[in-house]
C-alpha cells in the first residue's frame, strides 16, 4: 500500500497508509488528521490543498474538476485538491495552512470535517430613488416617513414571506 507522509512545520512527520487509487483525504480523514474540507470533498472549492514535497509522479492526473479549478488558479504541478488526487505510490505532502492565524481559524469554526451547506438563493436589493428629497418636501414629519416606509416594507415583503423567503435587513 502506498505511503501518504505529511511533512508540517514545526512537527513530526505523520505516515499514513492508503490503498492504491485512494484520495489523500480519504486517508487523512480515515486516520483522524484534520483536514480541511469546506466543501465536503466535491472540489467545489479549495481549501483542502496541499503541496507536494515529493512523489508527484506517484499521482493519479488531476480530475476535470481538480484540472479546472488548478487553471482557473494557476497552480503549480505539484500543488493539488486532496479531495480529488489519488494515490498510486508513496509521496510526501504538506497541508497549506501558512500560519498560526489560520489553524485558530479552522479549530475555532468547529468541527473542520463538516462540509458546507450548498444551496440556490435569490438576493434582492430595493432602493426607493430620491427617497430623501421626497421625503423632505413631501412628508411634514417623522410619523409621515415611518408609515409609508411601514407600508413599502408590508408591500415588497409580503410576496418575500409567502414564498418561504425571510428579509434580512432594512438599511437607509
Amino acid at each position: 500500500m502506498p505511503k501518504i507522509t505529511y511533512n508540517e512545520d514545526n512537527q513530526e512527520q505523520i505516515v499514513v497508509q492508503q490503498k492504491k487509487g485512494g484520495t489523500i483525504l480519504e486517508a487523512a480523514l480515515h486516520n483522524k488528521i484534520e483536514h480541511y474540507h469546506v466543501c465536503g470533498g466535491k472540489a467545489r472549492c479549495t481549501t483542502c490543498r496541499i503541496y507536494v514535497l515529493n512523489g508527484c509522479e506517484n499521482l493519479a492526473p488531476r480530475t476535470e474538476a481538480e484540472m479546472k479549478i488548478a487553471q482557473d488558479k494557476k497552480w503549480s504541478d505539484n500543488i493539488r485538491l486532496a479531495c480529488q488526487t489519488k494515490v498510486l505510490d508513496d509521496v510526501t505532502i504538506k497541508r497549506l495552512v501558512v500560519d498560526d492565524v489560520d489553524v485558530d481559524l479552522a479549530r475555532s469554526e468547529g468541527n473542520i470535517t463538516k462540509p458546507a451547506n450548498e444551496r440556490s438563493l435569490a438576493v434582492m436589493f430595493c432602493d426607493v430613488e430620491n427617497f430623501t428629497h421626497f421625503a423632505a418636501t413631501h412628508l411634514h414629519n417623522p410619523y409621515d416617513v415611518i408609515h409609508l416606509l411601514n407600508r413599502y416594507y408590508k408591500e415588497i415583503g409580503e410576496p418575500i414571506v409567502s414564498n418561504r423567503g425571510y428579509i434580512d435587513k432594512y438599511l437607509g
